[in-house]
């Protein structure tokens, strides 16, 4: 069967934009997106800063429920010493809006991957949320 719309689009689950010179920008996954305090994140972004930290060896981001804002960024990190959280979202804020900047870290032995290296977010969310 064909997996076009009855408009002829192909969903895929991203989400993106068109610039001004007319490319279309990926943004990400649509189940991806974290919305905090009404503000969207993106999770990749924010993964590529704190990949740049030298402690950090390994990493996932994800949305955890938060009664206050929606969700919260949450970064599950790999790393033989995890780096005070305000160092991490001090870099995080030097590059990105503020409200990208992770409320929690979460040292975990190893990020869910699928077979292609994509994280499996549904894992790691359940992973920090089991350590609460």
């Amino acid at each position: 069967s064909d997996p076009r719309t009855a408009d002829g689009w192909f969903p895929t689950g991203d989400i993106g934009a068109v610039d001004a010179d007319g490319r279309l920008r990926v943004e990400g996954r649509a189940g991806d997106v974290i919305v905090t305090g009404g503000e969207k994140v993106w999770p990749e972004p924010v993964e590529a800063v704190l990949a740049d930290h030298p402690a950090i060896r390994d990493v996932v981001v994800v949305g955890l429920p938060d009664d206050e804002w929606g969700h919260v960024v949450t970064a599950l990190i790999v790393s033989d010493a995890v780096p005070p959280l305000e160092e991490v979202r001090d870099l995080v804020k030097s590059r990105l809006p503020a409200w990208c900047a992770p409320h929690h870290l979460i040292a975990i032995d190893a990020v869910p991957r699928t077979a292609l290296g994509k994280p499996r977010r549904a894992d790691a969310a359940a992973l920090a949320s089991r350590h609460g």
